[in-house]
C-alpha cells in the first residue's frame, strides 16, 4: 500500500534526465523519521478499561537506516508503527517525517498525506486487479489529483518495479494465480514504486514457510539499500532482527528496554529480559558471594557450584544481591568426566574457565547441530554441538565457559530456566 501528498514531484525534471537503468528504480534520498515522547493508549472491555500500550517511546531513524522494532506480542511494535504510518493517533508526543511534524499537540497528518510506503502482513493486494494494475494503483490514484504522468511513464515504471522484485513477466497475471512470496512481493513493489523516501513493513514475511523467509530476508534489506530508503520493521522474529538491521529497538510493554546495532545488543545485553530475548541462552538464578573490582563471583543455585564472572566496573551489583547467570548455548564447551567428579579430563576450554559437573538426559539431532542438555544439581544447562558429541545420555560430563563470556543480571521478573528463545513466528500474532 502506498500514500502519497503528490506524484508531481516524480517528474520535476525531463524523463530523460530522470532515466535510470532497466530494472532498477530511481533512488531518492531516504527520509528521516523522529519520534519523541510518544504515548498511546485504548479503552478495552466491558469495564472500558484505559490500557497503556506505548509509553514515553523516544528514538530516531536516519536517512537510508534499517531500523527493526523488535519484541513480544502487546509490547506495542506494530502499534507504534502504526502511529508512524498515520493509521493510529498518539495521545501525547510528536512524530516528525522528513522536516514535516506529522503528529503533535496542534496537527494530525492522515495517512494519505504522509507520503509513506507500507507493507502489511496479509499482503493487501487487490484479487480483481492484475499484478500490473496492483502495482500500478498509487500512480494512477494520484494521477486522478495530477494529470502531469502519462500512461507510457506509469508503464515504464511498473516494469522496471517489477524488475526489481523479481516479478518481471508477471504483470499480466492475476495475483490469484501467484504464491504468497510472490503476492508480497507484489505488495512491496507497490510501496516502493513511488518513491516516497520511507518504508514502513508490518510483519511482512511471517506468513511465509521458512525457506522463503530467509530468501526474502535478504532480498528486502537488498532492495532498501540499493534505492536509498529508511525502512522501520516490525517482526519478533530475533533472526529477522539480527540479519537486516542496521539497529534494533527491543521493546516490552510499551517501552523501549534497549536499543543499539544488533551485534552489540546481543553480545552487552542490559537485562536478562533483552539477553533472553536474543539468542539461545541459559538462564541460572545466583547470588553475589564477592566482588572484586571487574570480576564476581557468584554461586549458582540448586548446583554447590561457584563460578566467576567479569563485568563492568561501572554495573550495579553488590555482594549479597540475588542475581541471574547467562550463558549463551555456543559459549559453552563439554567434555568427558571420570565417575567420582574428577575432572583430570579436561575439556576445550581454556585453564581459567568455569567448569561445572553434570550428566547429559538429552541429545538431539538437530541436522547442522546437535543439543545436548546437561543437568547440573537442580538446573539444567543447555548447549549446541556442531559434530557429534562425544558423550551420550547418562554420561558424566564437564561443561565450561569464559567468564567473560557470561553476563550476571541484578534479580528481576524475568523467568529463570534452562535456554530461552522468542516463540516462532506466527500468522496468528495479535495485533499491538
Amino acid at each position: 500500500m502506498i500514500w502519497s501528498r503528490s506524484e508531481s514531484t516524480l517528474d520535476a525534471t525531463p524523463a530523460k534526465t530522470r532515466e535510470a537503468p532497466r530494472g532498477s528504480v530511481e533512488s531518492h534520498p531516504g527520509k528521516t523519521v523522529e519520534v519523541a515522547g510518544l504515548y498511546k493508549s485504548f479503552v478495552l472491555g466491558r469495564n472500558r478499561e484505559r490500557v497503556d500500550v506505548l509509553r514515553d517511546i523516544s528514538f530516531d531513524v536516519g536517512s537510508g537506516e534499517f531500523l527493526t522494532l523488535l519484541g513480544p506480542s502487546g509490547s506495542g511494535k506494530s502499534t507504534l508503527l502504526r502511529c508512524i504510518a498515520g493509521l493510529e493517533s498518539p495521545d501525547d508526543g510528536v512524530i516528525r517525517i522528513g522536516d514535516e511534524s506529522v503528529a503533535d499537540k496542534r496537527r494530525f497528518v492522515p495517512p494519505n498525506r504522509r507520503d509513506i510506503g507500507m507493507v502489511f502482513q496479509s499482503y493487501a493486494v487487490w484479487p480483481h486487479m492484475t499484478v500490473s494494475q496492483n502495482v500500478a494503483y498509487p500512480l494512477l490514484n494520484a494521477r486522478a489529483r495530477s494529470t502531469r504522468r502519462s500512461s507510457m511513464n506509469v508503464d515504464r515504471d511498473v516494469n522496471r518495479t517489477l524488475e526489481t522484485v523479481g516479478l518481471g513477466g508477471y504483470g499480466g497475471r492475476g495475483v490469484h494465480e501467484l504464491s504468497g512470496g510472490q503476492q508480497q512481493r507484489v505488495a512491496l513493489a507497490r510501496a516502493i514504486i513511488s518513491r516516497s523516501g520511507l518504508l514502513l513493513l508490518d510483519e511482512p514475511l511471517s506468513n511465509l514457510d521458512s525457506k522463503l523467509r530467509r530468501e526474502m530476508r535478504h532480498e528486502l534489506r537488498q532492495i532498501s539499500k540499493e534505492h536509498g530508503l529508511t525502512s522501520i520493521y516490525v517482526t519478533h522474529d530475533q533472526f529477522e532482527a539480527l540479519s537486516m538491521s542496521d539497529r534494533i529497538l527491543l521493546m516490552r510493554d510499551g517501552r523501549i528496554e534497549q536499543q543499539g546495532e544488533p551485534e552489540a545488543i546481543y553480545g552487552s545485553p542490559d537485562t536478562e529480559f533483552v539477553a533472553g530475548f536474543l539468542g539461545n541462552i541459559n538462564l541460572i538464578p545466583a547470588r553475589v558471594l564477592e566482588r572484586h573490582g571487574s570480576v564476581v563471583i557468584a554461586e549458582l543455585s540448586g548446583t554447590g557450584e561457584t563460578v566467576r564472572v567479569a563485568i563492568p566496573r561501572n554495573k550495579e551489583l553488590n555482594v549479597g544481591e540475588k542475581a541471574t547467570l547467562g550463558i549463551r548455548t555456543h559459549d559453552i564447551t563439554i567434555q568427558e568426566a571420570a565417575e567420582g567428579g574428577d575432572s583430570s579430563i579436561r575439556d576445550e576450554g581454556a585453564p581459567h574457565d568455569n567448569r561445572l559437573t553434570g550428566r547429559v538426559t538429552s541429545l538431539q539431532f538437530l541436522g547442522e547441530r546437535w543439543e545436548v542438555h546437561v543437568q547440573v544439581g537442580d538446573q539444567e544447562v543447555r548447549l549446541f554441538r556442531y559434530r557429534n558429541p562425544d558423550s551420550s545420555e547418562g554420561h558424566l560430563v564437564n561443561v565450561a565457559f569464559a567468564p567473560e563470556r557470561a553476563f550476571i543480571f541484578q534479580d528481576r521478573d524475568a523467568p529463570h530456566g534452562a535456554a530461552t528463545e522468542p516463540l516462532p513466528p506466527s500468522s496468528t500474532e495479535k495485533r499491538q
